[in-house]
Parts: structure tokens; C-alpha cells; sequence
């Protein structure tokens, strides 16, 4: 197992979709921050997210996830005369319970909103982690990841991935919000995948230290032993012990 199996591993992740948002240009919808991943993917039509730095539109097939759980807004790419409404209290008016680690919800809500113009089709759900403070990969991923199904050739899954999901929600087959929540993991590890296989060389600090083979491997017996007290010494005069650990 190399270190990238490892962390991918230790993050015990989950995700979980709980909205199938249907929203009617001009609309705005707020989500404040938060200690889970929220993500979107864009069914049909198309939207913008907007962080305090960046604004990110959306095309239908893209999907984005912000790491951090760091504010933003969601909006139609015309929303000057939407009055912005917190997803909270737009969840809350179905009687959705706000989610919890573990929980699975028993349907996916279908949710509308807007002001009567062009619809566009977004699914809405968050990831959590078992102990982000203990990942080093939460902390030096960017706050924002977009993957894009049209233009990056690195993710053709994705547009599979969504087809099925989209399949599912609308066919509503016994036990489908389980095969949801398990496609909405995938969603995230290819993302992952995806961002390390493009991106990574532009990264600096632990995220760049894990691209070189030596220093890979020191990551990676670390990683899998923690409680040890490593030091330059002994790493160098344990690197037949490391191959023993990660394997």
C-alpha cells in the first residue's frame, strides 16, 4: 500500500446526498461554513458558486467540492434580484433533520426553488470525515476542486458516474439512496484522484514531498506508524523496515 492508498484509507470518508435541487432562474441560496465538504454536481443547466475569493461557474456534468466546508453562495448566473435564502432554512421547510455523522436519509429531497425562469438540475450533498485534524491531505488540498466532465480528459468517469446517479434518483428502485450515498464516495476518491494525477506538481510543503520517490517513502512510513518517534537517522537507517510497514 503507498502512502496516497494510505491517507485515501485513513480519511474515512463519507458522503451523503440529501438534495436533488431544481432552481428556477434567478436564485440565490447561501450555505455558511461548516466542519463537513459540501459538493455539487451539475445534472443539467448550470450554476455559479461563489466563495469570499472566487467565483466559479459550473456547466452541467461538473462537479465541485470545497474541502475547507468554507462559506459561499450558489447561484443562477443572472441572480442581481434574488433575494439570497440560507439552504438551511430551505432544507428545514421539507423537515429534512440536519445531518449528522452516520446518518443516511431515507430519500433524497426534491427540492424547488427559484423565480420561475430557466430550471437547472443540481445535487447537493456533503462529505464528512471520521478525524480531519488527523489527514494531512484535508489541510493541503485546495478550498475549492472542479472537476469538469466536458474538458479535462483525466475524468471521463464522471460523467458516468452522474448518468447513474441521475438514473437512480429518478427510477427511486429499492435501495437506491444507499447506491447514491456509495457513489457519491466515488465521487469524491476519483476527484482526489483526478486532482493528484493534474495538479500536484503545482503544490508546495507535504503535497509536493509525497511526488518524490525518496521522500514519498519516508511520508509513507510515517504515515503508517505514527506513534513512532521518527528521526533523519533513523529513517535512513530503517529503509528496509519501512518497505516492511507499508507492506
Amino acid at each position: 500500500m503507498d502512502v496516497i492508498d494510505q491517507i485515501l484509507a485513513d480519511l474515512r470518508q463519507e458522503g451523503c446526498v440529501f438534495c436533488r435541487l431544481a432552481a428556477t432562474d434567478p436564485w440565490r441560496i447561501q450555505k455558511s461554513a461548516s466542519s463537513v465538504a459540501p459538493f455539487y454536481a451539475v445534472l443539467s443547466g448550470k450554476a455559479r458558486i461563489e466563495t469570499a475569493d472566487s467565483v466559479y461557474d459550473l456547466y452541467e456534468g461538473d462537479f465541485l467540492v470545497l474541502p475547507s466546508g468554507e462559506s459561499h453562495e450558489m447561484t443562477s448566473f443572472d441572480s442581481a434580484n434574488a433575494p439570497s435564502v440560507s439552504l438551511v432554512a430551505l432544507l428545514n421547510e421539507t423537515g429534512v433533520e440536519p445531518y449528522r455523522r452516520g446518518m443516511r436519509y431515507r430519500e433524497v429531497v426534491q427540492l424547488q426553488h427559484g423565480g420561475g425562469g430557466s430550471q437547472s438540475v443540481i445535487l447537493v450533498g456533503i462529505f464528512s470525515f471520521g478525524d480531519p485534524r488527523r489527514n494531512p491531505l484535508l489541510t493541503a488540498l485546495p478550498p475549492v476542486l472542479v472537476i469538469r466532465s466536458g474538458t479535462d480528459c483525466h475524468a471521463p468517469w464522471l460523467k458516468t458516474i452522474l448518468n447513474v446517479i441521475a438514473e437512480e434518483l429518478a427510477q427511486e428502485q429499492p435501495g437506491s439512496n444507499l447506491v447514491v450515498a456509495k457513489l457519491a464516495d466515488l465521487l469524491f476518491m476519483q476527484s482526489l484522484r483526478t486532482y493528484l494525477a493534474t495538479d500536484l506538481h503545482k503544490s508546495v510543503g507535504w503535497m509536493r514531498g509525497i511526488m518524490d520517490p525518496l521522500v514519498g517513502r519516508a511520508i509513507s512510513c510515517m504515515h503508517a506508524a505514527p506513534e513512532r518517534r521518527w528521526t533523519l537517522d533513523f529513517l535512513h537507517e530503517s529503509r528496509g523496515m519501512c518497505q516492511f510497514i507499508v507492506e
